[in-house]
């Protein structure tokens, strides 16, 4: 291992460990002990181990090598040389250069890798701690001058990376803003949406893009000797033109960006025709502003493939006319700046296809690991915001024997609070009315079919609940297997939130969520039924048998005692054979109902197999537990079961825990004991188990 940490330590690290031994030597006074002729060598030698080490760190910095550990053995060896120069003149001139120390602090928390400063910064603290008044030649106190030198590190570290972080918060925000700019660019020239922050991720090279459309004005510029080549675009109600990207030698070119739709121009977009003048009249070009001399001029109208509409104009001039063959290279020029504009568009089109597709798959399997309706509705919300911004999402579902809509779960974003109430949505309900929901649901249709709610005065889903600034919203309908069994509601602020290929992409989203959460429903039934027993919907001995081990390690570690009851029918064989057993079932019936009365949070019940039944009473004390037995027993015999009028009683064990056993079994079985006496005694009474 010492093998291997001396391999990684470079010459500069050797050269680091004399340069700190001289360090140490001159600082704790071995130079006053010494001749002047030797003062004076050892101060030329210092002197050019100094300026050796600032070249050889400079040249390491240009070389811009990837040797850590050589980085930090020269910023170590730079800055101990720097301390060993400081002392050195303190030594031989004495306390007026002791404040030099301080600039190599700041100098090296600024300059050096922050270990080797913190390094430099912990050797000068202990020679000034250490080092004798006589030669340190100061008179402040031991502890205040390491405080001063400690400080200054301190203070400088956080002082420069509070401007490092500044300075790196104004680049971030200035990138921004050329990134925000660029796809401005694009937007106009139709490549991108008006959702800039949407389109960033797609358009990743908007820079690259316009700096060829340049290119390309520069080069037809050159080639054709022209003194302005211009691309304009024109804004969507065709009033004003805007510069796109520009090269020019004139210095009467008007500094504003836009202009109105006015002149030659004009008439370049009404007749969507190109224009060739040999000459033109003062002021009659437009991005002027000022024209003396007549010249020649050259503008072609830009349309996209697939459209009628003029997209912008390319412009050109200078002194001479403009002969055929130089028409024909700048109505090229025109061709291929759309031609480059049709190919960008294509390409972000596709990445965004291929983004919004992938962004889709994710949000199918999403809700295809879903087991829970807890689960589906997360994972319902989970996806539909993979594919689209919305403020307020909710996932109701409608009772169809009662007539009602529950929410029964919702997702807000932060900008939700402008247009719900927090918590006004948790656990509403509400009846068939003329909302949307009612109506999406009655219809079996997605409204608004637009995704924009034009009358305002449409409630969503009830008057009780009030939406404002609502720009979009969209009510899908749950339907499986022909009937609707709840709603998907989107809410946004923003305006036209749901384009057509969201919409398809919803409704096949919102498809698969109420397959989802049928099979949810499905699934917690089946989970239901292998826990409880079908006849009384009480939990069944495989479930009761997991709940008891579970409330046994509990009483174990909060030491708490536990009842456990077991209840027979008696004569129950008599009930089947005399009535049926249609009867024997509705007695079981009736006496689940009646043990589920006696049921608070302490007590977990269970049907135990035929006609017996489990009860276990969690912390609970003997008196407690004989006298929840006792109203039981009482209960059913005062109870007349059936159509028959019968009458029932019980027999009824109790065994404690952990008194008369530590274990299921042990408990079970105790208590089973008990039982079997108190049926031998007469039937119709409790009995504890007796050790």
């Amino acid at each position: 291992m010492i093998k291997s940490l001396l391999s990684r330590i470079p010459s500069a690290g050797v050269t680091a460990i004399l340069v700190m031994v001289a360090c140490l030597y001159v600082s704790f006074g071995g130079i006053e002990s010494i001749s002047v002729l030797i003062q004076i060598l050892t101060a030329s030698f210092v002197i050019v181990i100094l300026i050796w080490t600032i070249w050889l760190r400079i040249r390491f910095s240009r070389q811009s090598e990837d040797k850590p550990w050589e980085e930090f053995f020269l910023d170590c060896r730079l800055g101990l040389s720097l301390t060993t120069a400081t002392y050195l003149l303190v030594a031989l001139f004495g306390s007026v250069f002791h404040s030099i120390i301080y600039a190599v602090v700041a100098f090296s928390a600024t300059f050096l890798l922050h270990k080797s400063a913190w390094i430099i910064i912990s050797i000068i603290a202990v020679i000034e701690f250490f080092a004798p008044e006589m030669i340190v030649g100061v008179q402040e106190d031991a502890f205040i001058r390491v405080g001063l030198v400690l400080g200054a590190g301190f203070v400088h570290v956080i002082f420069m990376r509070s401007f490092v972080f500044e300075e790196k918060q104004k680049m971030h925000q200035r990138f921004q803003k050329k990134m925000k700019q660029a796809l401005e660019d694009m937007h106009d020239y139709g490549i991108v949406s008006t959702d800039i922050e949407e389109e960033q991720n797609i358009s990743n090279s908007p820079q690259l893009f316009l700096e060829n459309i340049t290119y390309l004005l520069k080069l037809v510029k050159m080639s054709q000797q022209l003194e302005t080549c211009v691309l304009f675009s024109i804004d969507e109600k065709q009033e004003k033109i805007k510069i796109k990207s520009l090269v020019t030698d004139s210095s009467s070119f008007a500094k504003n960006k836009e202009f109105s739709l006015v002149g030659i121009p004009r008439t370049i977009v009404r007749t969507k025709a190109m224009i060739v003048l040999s000459e033109t009249r003062s002021n009659q070009i437009i991005y002027y502003t000022t024209q003396d001399d007549s010249g020649a001029f050259f503008g072609i109208p830009l349309i996209k493939e697939g459209s009628d509409d003029v997209w912008g104009i390319l412009c050109a001039n200078r002194k001479e006319p403009f002969s055929k063959n130089e028409v024909e290279i700048l109505s090229e020029t025109a061709s291929q700046l759309m031609r480059n504009i049709n190919a960008e568009t294509m390409v972000v089109h596709v990445k965004k296809a291929h983004s919004t597709i992938e962004k889709f798959y994710q949000a199918s399997d999403m809700l295809g690991y879903a087991l829970t309706v807890e689960q589906v509705s997360e994972a319902a919300f989970d996806a539909t915001l993979q594919i689209v911004n919305a403020d307020v999402i909710v996932l109701a579902l409608y009772n169809n024997e009662e007539k009602k809509h529950s929410i029964i779960n919702t997702r807000l974003s932060k900008q939700s609070k402008k247009i719900v109430k927090p918590h006004a949505l948790d656990g509403f309900e509400f009846a068939d009315n003329k909302g949307l929901a009612s109506m999406a649901l009655r219809t079996g249709h997605s409204l608004p079919v637009s995704g924009t709610l034009r009358e305002s005065s449409i409630p969503i889903f009830s008057e009780d609940i009030e939406f404002k600034h609502v720009g979009s919203v969209f009510v899908c309908p749950l339907v499986y297997a022909e009937r609707s069994i709840g709603t998907f509601t989107l809410i946004a602020s923003k305006e036209n939130c749901f384009s057509k290929n969201i919409l398809d992409m919803l409704g096949i989203i919102v498809n698969q969520i109420a397959v989802s959460l049928k099979n949810a429903q499905l699934y917690t039934q089946m989970e239901l039924m292998a826990k409880r027993d079908v006849l009384t919907g009480l939990l069944n001995r495989r479930a009761f048998e997991d709940r008891l081990d579970t409330l046994l390690k509990e009483s174990a570690n909060q030491k708490n005692n536990a009842a456990v009851i077991l209840i027979d029918i008696d004569h129950f064989k008599d009930i089947n054979d005399n009535y049926g057993h249609l009867i024997g079932d509705d007695v079981l019936r009736e006496m689940s109902t009646i043990l589920k009365t006696h049921v608070d949070n302490r007590i977990i019940l269970a049907r135990y197999g035929g006609e017996e039944f489990c009860i276990v009473v969690h912390d609970c004390e003997k008196n407690d537990a004989l006298i929840i037995a006792e109203t039981i027993r009482k209960s059913v015999k005062n109870n007349q079961f059936s159509n028959c009028k019968l009458s029932v009683t019980l027999s009824l064990g109790i065994a404690f825990f952990p008194k008369h056993g530590t274990t299921q079994d042990e408990l079970v079985g105790n208590a089973d004991k008990a039982l079997y006496q108190a049926k031998e005694s007469g039937r119709d009474q409790v009995v504890l188990f007796n050790e």
